[in-house]
């Protein structure tokens, strides 16, 4: 082979790693920014869920506070209270969960025995 073939085939050789490390760092950084959004949605899913888990709680005290404020703690109130409490729970969150379910969130109302 002659110099000027060597030479080049060198620089064919150089054009062409540089190339693939031109893909490779783009590739690189566009899963990156992939990576980094995927993880904003996790966080931003892990933040909704104790969102949803406080509003429920604070909505279950709420209800039964007021149904004892309401009847009381005596034997013979207990199945109002009851009813009173389910009530309330419900009417806290039904609407929360038709929001929920408008946004794309699957509602399972199955009731646990």
């Amino acid at each position: 082979m002659k110099k000027s073939q060597i030479s080049l085939v060198l620089i064919i050789g150089i054009v062409i790693v540089m190339m693939i490390s031109f893909f490779y760092i783009f590739n690189s950084e566009r899963t990156d920014v992939n990576l980094g959004v995927e993880k904003d949605k996790v966080l931003e899913l892990s933040d909704r869920r104790v969102n949803i888990n406080n509003y429920i709680q604070n909505c279950f005290e709420v209800s039964a506070k007021n149904a004892i404020e309401n009847f009381g703690m005596r034997q013979e109130t207990l199945n109002d209270l009851k009813v009173h409490t389910l009530n309330e729970i419900v009417e806290c969150t039904v609407p929360f969960f038709i929001e929920l379910e408008n946004e794309g969130y699957i509602i399972n109302s199955e009731q646990k025995k």
